[in-house]
């Protein structure tokens, strides 16, 4: 299977700045990155078992990882509106602040 390879990848896989962002600016970056991920996820239209689980999965994973994402972004950007490196960062996961 690709996705738990590539779930894996994104949770091990350093985000550059992690050093340079606070904690919870990077934990946005990782969640915006795994909801992206989940949110391109090719959508099986089959009604096979598999299908099915698959179709479940995608769901509760992008409910897990979306949920929230305008909020805090829209409440980071305010937090760190004085730090550019920290704006340039969320500016890469845009779209979650509309």
């Amino acid at each position: 299977m690709r996705a738990p390879l590539a779930l894996v990848s994104i949770l091990v896989a350093p985000i550059l700045a992690a050093e340079q962002v606070p904690q919870d600016v990077d934990g946005f970056l990782r969640r915006a990155e795994l909801c992206a991920h989940f949110r391109q996820e090719p959508w099986p239209e089959g009604t096979s078992p598999h299908d099915v689980e698959r179709r479940g999965l995608i769901l509760k994973q992008t409910e897990r990882f979306c949920a929230g994402l305008p909020e805090e972004s829209r409440h980071l950007r305010e937090k760190y509106r004085d730090e550019p490196l920290v704006i340039k960062e969320l500016d890469k996961a845009n779209g979650w602040d509309e």
